[in-house]
């Protein structure tokens, strides 16, 4: 009986300690999911650190600010947007293409699609079917046939008038306060480079607008590091080089910062966490890249008249328009291939693009205004001009700023800063030309132009004494009034009585011609 009764007691006390093992070990696998849940979030907080920089604060004049840019922008570029009423420039080319979008017909041209494809979008909603014949109309120097022309210049017009609020914002991103974001919003709705480049049916106008979207972008990103924000940088990004790759100095930039910021942000992590950000960055800008060019390709499917350098990859994929053969456009080299060989091919004749060009001007004349100026168009009787034009009395300020600013951020070794952060972007933005063999033109300066606005305002507020900086943004903004006042006639068309008076430098003589 003492034997079934301990073996009784054995029993029962082993069941009891079976069972207590059973939550036991349910316990540490439930730890373990924890760890593991922690561990996950952990690697993500390395590659994307959460932490908040320093808060962006917005008052009830930033907001006033705000609206008040987004209708002097949106004004000065749509001002007289009907003028002239025949086509100016590359109207013609940029005109043919949108024909071809409403016609299906495909074209080749040596920028990316996407601003063409949008303004092909709103031409679309405004029921615009591809009847004007842009190279008849400047070949006999008629006039438009319909109201129509002033609708279309009016897509980059009012897209680029959002240009001076984003610069607003993006300084007001870099913690600068609300008078140099102010002055240089000023500006950039002042300038008459990104004006009348913005004025005419051509693609520079929403080049600016995703350009200063793309610098913001990141400036978004560095004040509230997120998986959210570091995508959207890289699509802003591709939005811009998706425009023009002349704006491939901003993905240059964004990568370089991942590196720059090392003792900002990279102490959360490791050196293989920045590569990994850079990945996104670069993987997001080729999305958008290559989407652009598959929608190009997709809506194109008809062949042209004169098929002339269209790879074979991509002609063999083309139907007739009288005897549509369908099967062609699913069938040979993949989609990938077909975008990836007309991005080189276009690229390659970009480079091969001929010199010689009257108004081609050299890099290094475009911060000093000494550079040739483009005229883009001339009436008849010689008294109204549209030309490319920069501000005599601004531009060389905003260079020597720009000078200082450099030699002031390598002595120091900034890497930090929003100063560092301009600096870089003008030199990658603007050097990369030094390279190029191509003809130039003063337009090609757009981009570094911004750049070198913000750099001026940031080293004023950093440098000189809030009596002084009161004084000197008050006269900025004078000499940018004062440039645009004096050569808002090249911009609109005005009525030049005395061209002799407006011209500065033998340079610009040119225009007379």
């Amino acid at each position: 009986m003492e034997d079934s009764s301990s073996s009784a007691i054995s029993n029962s006390s082993g069941r009891e300690h079976s069972d207590n093992e059973l939550p036991r070990s349910l316990n540490i696998q439930s730890d373990g999911m924890k760890h593991q849940k922690r561990s996950t979030k952990s690697i993500l907080k390395e590659i994307i650190p959460t932490q908040l920089n320093n808060q962006v604060d917005f008052v009830t004049s930033d907001v006033i600010a705000v609206v008040f840019f987004i209708f002097v922008g949106v004004f000065l570029r749509a001002f007289r947007i009907y003028y002239p009423n025949t086509p100016v420039f590359d109207e013609v080319h940029f005109g043919t293409y949108i024909n071809n979008y409403m016609k299906g017909t495909y074209f080749t041209d040596i920028h990316p699609p996407l601003p063409k494809l949008i303004m092909a979008f709103f031409a679309y909603l405004g029921n615009y079917n591809g009847d004007i014949d842009f190279k008849k109309l400047q070949e006999t120097k008629a006039e438009f046939p319909t109201f129509e022309y002033a609708t279309l210049r009016l897509v980059p017009a009012v897209l680029s008038g959002l240009v001076p609020v984003f610069t607003f914002l993006t300084v007001k991103f870099a913690h600068l306060s609300s008078f140099s974001a102010f002055t240089c919003a000023c500006f950039a709705s002042l300038d008459q480079l990104l004006i009348t480049e913005s004025r005419l049916y051509v693609t520079d106008g929403i080049l600016h607008l995703f350009s200063i979207i793309a610098i913001f972008s990141i400036f978004v990103y560095e004040n509230y590091p997120s998986i959210v924000t570091l995508i959207a940088q890289s699509l802003c990004i591709g939005l811009a080089i998706s425009s023009k790759l002349t704006a491939g100095g901003l993905i240059l930039l964004a990568l370089f910062r991942q590196f720059q910021n090392y003792s900002k942000i990279m102490s959360f992590t490791r050196a293989k966490d920045a590569y990994i950000r850079c990945l996104i960055i670069i993987a997001g800008a080729s999305v958008v890249l290559f989407s652009s060019y598959y929608v190009h390709l997709s809506i194109l499917p008809y062949e042209p008249v004169n098929a002339t350098n269209i790879p074979d990859c991509i002609r063999d994929s083309l139907v007739s328009r009288e005897d549509p053969k369908w099967h062609k456009r699913f069938t040979g080299s993949s989609f990938l291939w077909r975008i990836v060989t007309l991005l080189f091919t276009s690229q390659k004749r970009n480079l091969e693009t001929k010199k010689g060009h009257p108004y081609a001007s050299k890099w290094y004349s475009w911060p000093l205004v000494s550079s040739n100026w483009l005229l883009y168009w001339i009436s008849d009787d010689q008294k109204h001009y549209i030309a490319c034009a920069g501000n005599p009395f601004l531009w060389p300020i905003l260079f020597g700023f720009t000078l200082f600013a450099i030699i002031s951020v390598f002595l120091t070794n900034d890497r930090n800063s929003s100063l560092s952060l301009f600096v870089y972007g003008y030199l990658f933005s603007y050097l990369p030309f030094i390279l190029i063999r191509r003809d130039t033109f003063l337009y090609h300066y757009s981009i570094p132009l911004i750049f070198s606005m913000m750099i001026c305002v940031c080293i004023t507020e950093m440098y000189i004494p809030p009596k002084i900086r009161s004084f000197l943004f008050s006269l900025f903004i004078s000499l940018s009034l004062l440039g645009f006042m004096l050569f808002a006639c090249w911009c609109y068309g005005l009525t030049v009585p005395d061209i002799n008076f407006l011209v500065f430098y033998k340079h610009w003589l040119k225009l007379k011609e």
